[in-house]
């Protein structure tokens, strides 16, 4: 789900850290590729779908670190630096030499590759593609119209730099993030018809 809303590249971690995100506007700050001389990020909006999920993994986050604090104390200190991004958001646990939980280090693309290896014969980058390829097929059949969107906006969605190699949404870009919120509710209508919804998460 945050794939496919998002484009994050895992080249250090998995979809960067909850500061990252403001759950209530959507706004997601995502520096998974900084290898312009001037690039510092970007700014994506996030579908409501999204923002429903990620408030109830916070409050899942924060009931258990409570919880576990008291009865497990190293387990929910894992969960304490989840929500207090000391690590990233999606964060994989393992046993270690001594036998104590901790988390898995390099959570990058290789990490990523192996593990869904058994499961899945996709490209790591199949869902940033899948978006984009949304626009060269007919859509009649779709209650969200993906090719309405500016080329530009997509671009800007995945990361990418213009001809000039400039970000899409610098001082001088005629964008509006208004097109990013549309963005964001075709994906959260593709979303819908793909079968995904919000869970509220147990302790």
């Amino acid at each position: 789900m945050l794939g496919l809303s998002s484009g994050y590249r895992p080249v250090k971690e998995t979809f960067g850290r909850l500061e990252d995100i403001d759950i209530e506007t959507g706004f997601y700050f995502i520096s998974d590729k900084e290898n312009r001389v001037h690039a510092q990020g970007r700014f994506i909006i996030l579908p409501d779908m999204v923002k429903l999920q990620l408030q109830n993994y916070e409050n899942y986050l924060y009931r258990n670190m409570k919880l576990f604090n008291n009865q497990h104390h190293h387990l929910g200190q894992l969960l304490q630096a989840i929500y207090e991004s000391n690590v990233s958001i999606i964060s994989y646990l393992e046993i270690n030499d001594v036998d104590d939980v901790c988390f898995m280090a390099n959570q990058n693309n290789d990490f990523i590759t192996k593990r869904f290896k058994p499961y899945a014969h996709l490209p790591l980058n199949w869902y940033r593609h899948h978006i984009r390829s949304l626009k060269e097929i007919d859509h009649s059949l779709f209650s969200s119209n993906i090719t309405e969107i500016n080329d530009e906006v997509i671009c800007s969605w995945m990361g990418h730099a213009d001809q000039l190699g400039f970000d899409y949404y610098d001082v001088f870009s005629g964008l509006k993030r208004s097109e990013q919120a549309k963005l964001a509710n075709h994906i959260n209508g593709k979303l819908e018809e793909y079968g995904f919804e919000a869970v509220e998460l147990m302790e």
